[in-house]
């Protein structure tokens, strides 16, 4: 994909003998699920960082449609969701520049809702999609954690279609085209089908129980398969454990797992991301890293935790105040703990180059 956009950009000529990758609209063969976008603060309001997780190869574009609009967050496929004028909600390909126009934030949320939180300055935090995916058959997804909301749509449709549920999910997963969630106690599946409503089944049961006060369960794709990170608060004395499962799909069940296979996750509150340390050696294989929304980095000032031989390393800053700024140069690490975090409470963020 990113081959294509350079073929383009050289001259008319050329992309008059290059197939414009915009026809394809929502195609997952045209996804940059491989490409991150950066967090800059310094940033110009339309020109982004992007890094290649599977190359390690960093571009920078310039995509004036983040002038205009906000960004609620970003698909496993590498799409932004975007809202305009907090009304029109559009996805944007970055390497495509092309926009997607999906049905109205109004029809959403009910209308009493919309009409109370378009007048609030609690918009912004209750509208950050902490999951947005892109299903196999081109069905977007859609789920709000702060207003508990999981609704489906396609382009060109005139209105989200709600999706009920009996437990409240969380950390959502779009994982080999299907949306995946976790509930009390099951991880749950999307199915869609023209003679049926929109649902969630049971695809698996977890190992143990959820406890939503003191655990979490954070799920990712670990190079083609997906696991599962129960992560657990104990009280005395206090620090976190983490047990790690892998997914077997066929027979729909959790088994316990020891590492990331050599790979490392970046883990934040509401999505994580796992990167192959063949391409990035600086970075420790079978380590959770931990993102700057999480307790264990703010509080406790662990920077990561190693899961083959159980041992943290300690932060070399502190970062637990609004006052707070991130040092300058970032580092690697911190980058990519940064792509993960949804807002970040800090009045500086120096720029990544």
């Amino acid at each position: 994909m990113a081959g294509n956009v350079r073929l383009r950009a050289v001259c008319h000529p050329w992309r008059r003998h290059t197939t414009d990758p915009r026809v394809y609209g929502l195609d997952r063969r045209c996804h940059p699920r491989q490409w991150i976008m950066l967090q800059e603060e310094l940033a110009p309001s339309h020109r982004r960082c992007f890094l290649n997780v599977s190359t390690s190869e960093c571009i920078k574009l310039d995509l004036p449609e983040l002038r205009d609009h906000e960004t609620l967050g970003r698909t496993s496929e590498g799409l932004l969701f975007l809202l305009h004028k907090r009304t029109n909600i559009r996805l944007l390909n970055p390497l495509k520049r092309h926009l997607e126009e999906l049905p109205p934030l109004i029809t959403l949320l009910p209308p009493y809702r919309y009409t109370y939180l378009i007048s609030t300055t609690h918009f912004e935090q209750c509208m950050t999609a902490w999951g947005c995916g892109i299903t196999d058959d081109s069905v977007v997804v859609s789920y709000l954690h702060k207003l508990r909301i999981l609704a489906v749509a396609k382009p060109g449709d005139e209105r989200w279609t709600s999706v009920s549920y009996k437990s409240h999910p969380s950390k959502p997963l779009v994982f080999l085209g299907r949306f995946y969630c976790v509930t009390e106690d099951n991880l749950m599946v999307l199915k869609t089908s023209l003679d049926q409503p929109p649902r969630m089944e049971v695809a698996a049961e977890l190992c143990r129980p959820l406890c939503s006060t003191f655990h979490s369960m954070h799920m990712v794709d670990n190079g083609g398969e997906l696991m599962l990170v129960h992560r657990m608060l104990r009280s005395s004395p206090r620090r976190f454990d983490y047990d790690l499962y892998r997914l077997d799909l066929e027979m729909g069940k959790f088994f316990p797992a020891n590492s990331f296979n050599g790979r490392a996750l970046f883990m934040a509150r509401h999505c994580s991301l796992s990167v192959s340390t063949k391409v990035f050696p600086s970075i420790s294989s079978d380590t959770i890293y931990m993102s700057f929304d999480l307790d264990e980095r703010v509080s406790m000032q662990i920077q990561a935790y190693n899961v083959v031989v159980r041992g943290t390393e300690l932060a070399s800053y502190i970062l637990n105040s609004s006052t707070a700024a991130l040092p300058s140069p970032l580092t690697l690490v911190d980058c990519l703990s940064l792509c993960n975090v949804v807002k970040l409470n800090c009045k500086h963020l120096a720029s990544v180059i």
